[in-house]
């Protein structure tokens, strides 16, 4: 063999190198991590501070000055005959008296409707219905005399039922 026909070669050895660029990609991938954590906090912290501002908000908005009405669970209607208006609000017992199938409604009659806002007495009365039958405790006695009969219930069902009226709540 001669000596041209020899190959020769020679071996480079990168690792180093190698290891630093991988140390390099490492480092970068660990500040845009970095930096997706730092802006997914911070808009943790605005969506806490949106949250906390929008309760605020809320909690102003429901200490309106009509908070008097909000006290029971009603509903009110107004009724326009010539230039004066009444308006009656309601407040409803349900699932009372002998087999849970009577509602105890208590109507507070204002004789216009600043009277409600302005926290005037009302005229209170009560009745008791069941379906589309009313017994009015100060209606008239044919007439509750004949829803009785109609609702099948006796004076002392209606006595028990009674104690669901709400008077004292204006």
């Amino acid at each position: 063999m001669k000596k041209d026909d020899v190959i020769s070669y020679r071996e480079n050895v990168y690792d180093p190198l190698n290891q630093g660029i991988d140390e390099q990609n490492r480092i970068l991938r660990s500040r845009s991590t970095w930096r997706y954590s730092k802006a997914f906090a911070l808009g943790l912290v605005a969506l806490g501070i949106f949250l906390v501002l929008a309760a605020y908000a809320y909690y102003f908005f429901k200490r309106h000055y009509f908070q008097r009405i909000d006290k029971l669970d009603q509903g009110i209607i107004s009724s326009g005959k010539n230039v004066s208006v009444t308006t009656h609000r309601f407040a409803t017992e349900s699932f009372v008296g002998p087999g849970n199938q009577f509602d105890v409604t208590t109507r507070f009659k204002y004789s216009k409707t600043s009277d409600l806002f302005n926290g005037m007495k009302p005229n209170v009365t009560c009745y008791i219905s069941r379906g589309s039958v009313k017994y009015e405790f100060e209606g008239a006695l044919s007439v509750q005399a004949e829803a009785k009969k109609l609702m099948g219930i006796s004076n002392a069902d209606i006595l028990n039922m009674k104690k669901y009226c709400k008077y004292n709540e204006y």
